[in-house]
């Protein structure tokens, strides 16, 4: 290779250096303004659901309902708690990759309800909440030691 190409070909690299700096600014400016857009559309979901959601369920508890009923009704609003406060907890346990269907099931274990109980509001068998069970114990590294899930479950909120 000549003087002249080796002169070109590092010229052309330095020009690329710079407009990978460049970009990569730019990509960092954008980053931090979605997240800042992510906080402020967090903020204006949660004031929502304070305002237009929460007084129309602590109506919903002056009304006779039966046990499912009111059962469904503390989940919702646990969870719209959760939501409204941005929980670290929950958002933790989201990290685990847990289906939907397990974040369900940990909602239920941490409010004491046994297997059957968690059977019969989802109208499942109770191999199926075990089944679950078993593979939230997995996700949480709770599958070679003998913590009761409730306990842990509940622990994480302190």
């Amino acid at each position: 290779m000549t003087k002249e190409a080796a002169t070109s070909l590092e010229e052309k690299i330095r020009e690329q250096e710079i407009q990978i700096d460049r970009i990569s600014t730019t990509l960092e400016v954008l980053l931090e303004r979605r997240e800042k857009e992510k906080a402020d559309f967090c903020r204006t979901i949660s004031a929502d659901i304070k305002k237009n959601v929460f007084p129309f369920i602590e109506r919903m508890t002056t009304v006779p309902l039966s046990s499912i009923a009111q059962t469904y009704l503390t989940l919702i609003k646990n969870n719209l708690e959760k939501i409204v406060s941005l929980d670290n907890d929950f958002k933790a346990l989201s990290e685990h990759g847990f289906t939907p269907t397990e974040m369900y099931i940990i909602e239920l274990v941490k409010q004491g309800k046994r297997s059957k109980e968690i059977a019969d509001l989802l109208n499942v068998s109770i191999a199926t909440i075990s089944f679950h069970r078993n593979n939230i114990r997995i996700k949480l590294g709770l599958n070679k030691r003998k913590e009761n899930l409730f306990s842990y479950l509940n622990s994480l909120q302190n």
